[in-house]
């Protein structure tokens, strides 16, 4: 807004297409609040629950990413992970692995959530909070362009829900 101030005159015209703090209609989005010691066992509920799909699962941290991607591997679900700490060729295997379909979950940092190309994610499954809005905006956004339904799923722990 600022920078059309700065280059625009005062009467300027914003327009907005859509209304202004909604989704679209084929996009759900779920809360879930549990314990932090739940938040394993209740992702594999999610996943166990839901339809097969490419899901994507973010969370905040390197070691978090590797826990569960090794957590969800035992428990027979077909996942990769990446983060920045995974050589170019681990990023690349992980990558190819999830986009054929091989692995259709993928545990990731934020490195998934900007400059990717994935097509076709059903369902992204925030196991973390993001940081902030636009955290949130970039994790989801990519995804929203090329499906027709889709599925966010935040996971909160207790102490962060305002209802409890």
């Amino acid at each position: 807004m600022q920078l059309a101030k700065d280059f625009l005159s005062d009467d300027f015209i914003q327009i907005a297409v859509g209304r202004i703090g909604s989704t679209h209609k084929n996009i759900t989005q779920r809360i879930v609040c549990v314990e932090e010691g739940e938040k394993r066992e209740t992702l594999s509920n999610i996943l166990i629950n839901s339809p097969p799909t490419r899901t994507l699962i973010f969370a905040n941290h390197k070691t978090t990413v590797d826990t569960l991607d090794d957590y969800l591997y035992g428990m027979n679900f077909p996942c990769t992970s990446i983060h920045s700490d995974r050589t170019q060729r681990e990023r690349e295997d992980a990558l190819r692995a999830f986009r054929s379909g091989r692995c259709p979950i993928m545990v990731a940092t934020n490195v998934a959530a900007r400059g990717l190309d994935i097509k076709n994610i059903m369902h992204i499954v925030n196991y973390d909070l993001p940081q902030d809005i636009d955290e949130y905006v970039h994790r989801i956004g990519k995804s929203l362009v090329s499906v027709s339904l889709f599925r966010i799923t935040l996971t909160v722990c207790r102490s962060n829900c305002k209802n409890r």
